[in-house]
């Protein structure tokens, strides 16, 4: 029961006016206790907030800087190891690509590709060298004094002693540094004559300095140097053949790579003692086969580019 309603029970108003009077009391004391319940509220406020400024509000921040850049550094890590494999393939891929265009316009722009088809090709190479490219040949400038030789070629190189001349065929790697020779690059073989100055070969047999007059052949068994006696290497580049003295398998051999058949020799290749001089001018291969199967004493055919040869008796 409410203090108001204890007063009334006990004491009863006997006018009007005292009725007012209690009335008023009555309002003030409403409000005097919502008073008191605010000043309690107004003070437990204040005791928080005394509380509050004993906080040590710089170790409050340390500790929320530090919560702040664990996040960021989760959150770039999600971010860099977060890519899907698709994601990593795609990357990869550009990479690829570019680097295989990249290679592909460097060499578009470096080589320059000279064929010699039907007839012989002289050649003037931006360092001055002169090339004189057989019929059947291929010569590849890679970049300065950079080449590669399928078939064969006579070259005159000219002097720079700072940037050697590179000639690289199948088997072996010529360096020069200004002097004449003659180069035979097949995928079997590769010989070389040197007509002036010196020459350094190099093979997965070794390397060699060769002198002018030598010659060197290298197949995939050997490497062998010997001195160049005959002048018919000298005479490819005018159209004719010269043999003086020369061994019947290397004179057919010659023949060979001078018209551009393959030659076929019985297996095992026998000994010959044949020496061969004779000399052949803008002939055709079946008479120069002809004569020389009358002088060696050996049957061949030609079929398909193949010239056989059979029964070998010199």
């Amino acid at each position: 029961m409410s203090l108001f309603k204890k007063i009334l029970l006990k004491w009863s108003p006997s006018s009007k006016k005292e009725l007012e009077v209690l009335e008023n009391w009555k309002s003030d004391y409403v409000n005097q206790i919502k008073s008191l319940e605010e000043l309690h509220t107004n003070q437990s406020m204040m005791e928080k907030y005394h509380a509050y400024k004993e906080v040590d509000k710089e170790k409050a921040w340390s500790v929320l800087q530090a919560k702040i850049n664990k996040t960021k550094t989760l959150d770039t890590q999600v971010r860099v190891f977060g890519i899907n494999p698709w994601q990593w393939a795609a990357v990869f891929t550009l990479l690829v690509v570019s680097l295989l265009v990249f290679r592909s316009f460097t060499n578009n722009v470096e080589k320059t590709e000279y064929i010699s088809t039907l007839s012989q090709k002289n050649i003037m190479l931006d360092d001055k060298s002169l090339v004189t490219l057989d019929l059947n040949s291929v010569l590849v400038k890679n970049d300065f004094r950079n080449t590669e030789l399928k078939g064969r070629a006579f070259f005159e190189i000219s002097k720079n002693p700072s940037h050697p001349f590179i000639i690289k065929t199948s088997n072996a790697e010529i360096k020069v540094l200004g002097t004449s020779f003659f180069v035979t690059a097949k995928q079997e073989f590769t010989e070389i004559t040197v007509v002036e100055g010196r020459v350094s070969v190099s093979t997965l047999f070794g390397s060699k300095i060769l002198e002018a007059g030598n010659r060197l052949m290298i197949d995939y068994r050997q490497m062998t140097e010997k001195k160049s006696k005959d002048a018919y290497i000298l005479d490819w580049r005018n159209n004719f053949l010269t043999f003086n003295n020369v061994e019947l398998l290397e004179v057919l051999n010659e023949v060979a790579l001078f018209y551009n058949v393959e030659l076929v020799l019985p297996d095992p290749v026998p000994e010959t003692s044949c020496l061969i001089r004779t000399k052949f001018e803008k002939t055709k291969l079946e008479n120069v086969l002809s004569e020389l199967s009358l002088i060696a004493n050996f049957s061949y055919t030609f079929q398909n580019n193949k010239v056989i040869i059979e029964k070998m008796k010199c």
